[in-house]
């Protein structure tokens, strides 16, 4: 890049070497001429030659000024960026520590059909909202959308975020089945324990929702920014009454789904 500064500078460099040439050439001649009138048509070329050195000048500078700001900007740019990716990686890694995500209690079950109750947790461990459903089949699905940041923060390991999205059933289609976080609430769950989120102020962890909602949102952005969304992540069991499953985000920023006695 600085080198196709430099070759774009030459012309304007080669203009001024001319103009320079000619005022010294006129200087010349007008100071050894013999001839008066000859040397006044001299004198209007040396003026003509100085106004074009001063033109040439007037560029170089010109270039060079527009040059170093866009210099600034890049290194501005550059630097945004790297508090930007250090702000996010401090706000994942607190939301990635291994933790229940949510529970899913079988509250009733018939031959045809089965309620459920889900309860969202947030980074502390307290519930975020519980939420009870009738469900027809057998099975039970729950979908998670995740993050994963690994290309953005170049590097492996607990680098995933995991959002409660949808919970349907073998009976019952994804897109049919029921939201479980809406756009309304996604910033209260992802801020609810901001006390635990050590390294960040409230402007920051404004900041890293307002990020991570563009990438939910504009997969352009998302791919721009090296941030990708791994689908298929709907965790399944077979619904038996009595039963709790809780759903884990493991260190390895993988997610699975364990079963306990109610």
């Amino acid at each position: 890049m600085f080198s196709n500064k430099v070759q774009s500078l030459l012309p304007i460099l080669a203009l001024a070497f001319i103009f320079i040439s000619f005022y010294v050439y006129f200087s010349y001649i007008i100071k050894y001429h013999p001839e008066k009138k000859i040397v006044k048509t001299l004198y209007i070329g040396k003026n003509i030659a100085i106004a074009l050195l001063l033109l040439a000048a007037i560029a170089v500078v010109y270039f060079i000024s527009i040059n170093i700001y866009k210099t600034y900007l890049t290194v501005t740019e550059t630097i945004n960026n790297i508090n930007e990716v250090r702000m996010l990686k401090t706000f994942v890694k607190n939301l990635s520590i291994q933790r229940v995500l949510a529970s899913i209690i079988i509250t009733d079950l018939t031959e045809s059909d089965f309620e459920v109750k889900v309860s969202l947790y947030t980074l502390s461990g307290e519930i975020f909202k519980s939420l009870s459903f009738r469900l027809p089949g057998k099975e039970f699905y729950i979908d998670f959308t995740i993050l994963n940041f690994d290309y953005l923060f170049i590097e492996q390991g607990a680098n995933n975020l995991a959002i409660p999205a949808v919970l349907f059933s073998d009976t019952i289609a994804y897109a049919d089945g029921f939201e479980l976080i809406d756009e309304s609430e996604l910033k209260n769950y992802l801020t609810a324990d901001n006390k635990y989120i050590y390294g960040l102020n409230d402007k920051d962890i404004d900041a890293a929702y307002n990020f991570i909602k563009k990438v939910i949102n504009d997969p352009v952005f998302a791919k721009s920014k090296g941030v990708r969304s791994i689908i298929g992540s709907a965790l399944h069991h077979s619904a038996h009454r009595g039963e709790v499953y809780k759903v884990f985000l493991q260190n390895t920023g993988g997610i699975n789904l364990l079963t306990e006695e109610f």
